[in-house]
């Protein structure tokens, strides 16, 4: 069969903010139709998410890889632990276990380090599904793509392992991989090591354990005169608690009786009160009978035992003097956006210049200052990315790989809005190029946004941005790469 059928190569393309991964077939004769629509509007556990489209007789199946990186990428950039490659591993056993499922054959599965996508922080992995009539029937793929992987790709943690990947190595020799094999390889590393993380716990607690002191042999009892009185360990002051009724009650009990007064001085003022008055005795009764009633109501509203609350006056022990300090305020400066460069190195001539050099400080000047010394752009031989607020990106390797995930970048964009591995910069002997790394927001040269995971190349001069972090590429003395 043609080798464009058995192997297509996807086109890769960013469409209404999303980075997709296209293969075409325009001979529906060699695909299975039902399959296409199986991937396509179910969500397979394992799978990328995917969609098709039939344009005279060419179908398209899109599979969508917006924020994730190619496995190839992420074992360059990062050390895989053991339970690392168990977690990689068992995800791989669960797709092809779950495939007869959907009426899927496992042949299908696209077991290329180039074209299965992941988060490089929590490395869950995403698979593409072709649905060739003439696809391998079994599990050689797989099987290739873990001895290669092993042999010649992941770099493993230095971490006190087990016979787990020659096991490994000797279960893929075999000749027929069966998922029953896999599978039960995994269950019994995985006991394995759970055993064995048990046994050092109990070995840890065994020599934690306390040990009995021998039995103290009796000592002659002092005379009281010969002992020397201990001082007496000052005690720590405490705080005094105490139960008062709030401000409130007190205030508005003030406002009441105030009103209250003033009432009776209007009743006076006008006769009501008045001992000429016929009325009086009636009126004198009533207006100490609203005064009773008022009493007994802010009593029962402010003053009743459950109304007080505790407060927690300090006391300050005689003798102790406040502490004051020339306290001085610290300005905090407004965070836009942090950087930080894990490749930074001065070049060695600016570094030997600046060293013969004598500093000159003047008189009314402080003696130090912390200002961060901006490098004469001129002067770096290595080609450099220029920030619109002053920073400098020394790039004195390649591949040179951008982004926020700081463990696996070699300089680290602290923004929301940059992706993870955002971007990488390349050289080769036709110049400098750059390759966006299937980021949500896009990378854009001159303005124009780029298509991921395609090489672009870089002139001196170019603004490149990265999501909204906006930089200028200079080529510098264009030195050899080291």
């Amino acid at each position: 069969m043609d080798e464009k059928i058995m192997n297509p190569q996807p086109r890769f393309k960013s469409l209404a903010g999303r980075n997709l991964m296209e293969y075409t077939f325009e001979d529906t004769a060699q695909i299975y139709g039902y399959q296409i629509e199986m991937i396509a509007n179910n969500p397979v556990p394992g799978l990328l998410k995917s969609e098709a489209i039939r344009i005279d007789g060419v179908v398209k199946l899109s599979f969508d890889i917006t924020s994730l990186i190619p496995l190839q990428k992420v074992l360059e950039r990062r050390e895989i632990s053991r339970d690392d490659f168990f977690r990689m591993l068992k995800q791989m056993a669960d797709l092809i276990e779950a495939m007869e499922e959907y009426l899927l054959d496992s042949g299908g599965v696209i077991f290329d380090s180039r074209f299965i996508f992941m988060d490089p922080q929590d490395l869950h992995m995403g698979f593409a599904y072709l649905p060739i009539k003439e696809m391998p029937q079994d599990l050689e793929p797989l099987k290739n793509l873990l001895l290669h992987s092993i042999i010649h790709d992941i770099r493993f943690k230095s971490e006190p392992y087990d016979d787990f990947i020659q096991r490994l190595i000797e279960l893929l020799k075999t000749e027929e991989l069966k998922i029953s094999t896999l599978k039960k390889y995994i269950s019994d590393m995985e006991t394995a090591h759970f055993q064995s993380a048990k046994s050092f716990d109990e070995m840890s607690l065994q020599r934690r354990a306390p040990v009995e002191e021998p039995p103290r042999q009796q000592s002659f009892k002092m005379p009281d005169e010969a002992k020397e009185e201990k001082p007496q360990k000052q005690e720590a002051p405490q705080d005094i608690n105490k139960a008062c009724f709030p401000a409130k009650s007190f205030i508005v009990s003030g406002s009441v009786l105030a009103a209250y007064l003033i009432f009776g001085l209007v009743l006076c003022f006008t006769g009501v009160l008045s001992a000429n008055s016929p009325d009086f005795i009636l009126s004198l009764f009533g207006y100490l009978i609203i005064g009773g009633a008022l009493s007994y109501l802010l009593y029962t509203k402010f003053f009743t035992p459950d109304k007080k609350i505790q407060k927690t006056k300090p006391l300050v022990p005689a003798g102790q003097a406040a502490n004051f300090m020339d306290k001085r305020p610290v300005i905090i400066p407004s965070k836009k956006v942090e950087y930080v460069n894990r490749s930074f190195r001065i070049p060695e001539p600016v570094f030997h210049k600046a060293r013969e050099e004598a500093a000159c400080v003047s008189p009314d000047s402080p003696q130090y200052q912390d200002r961060t010394v901006v490098l004469d752009g001129g002067s770096i031989n290595h080609p450099y990315l220029k920030g619109v607020q002053g920073e400098i990106i020394i790039l004195t390797h390649f591949p040179f790989m951008l982004g926020r995930l700081e463990e696996q970048v070699d300089y680290c964009i602290k923004n929301p809005a940059v992706g993870k591995l955002h971007a990488e910069l390349k050289k080769t002997p036709e110049g400098f190029f750059t390759a966006d790394m299937n980021s949500r927001n896009g990378t854009f040269i001159n303005g124009e946004r780029i298509e991921p995971n395609q090489d672009y190349r870089l002139e001196n001069g170019s603004k490149i941005t990265f999501a909204n972090a906006e930089f200028v590429f200079c080529a510098g003395q264009d030195l050899p790469v080291e």
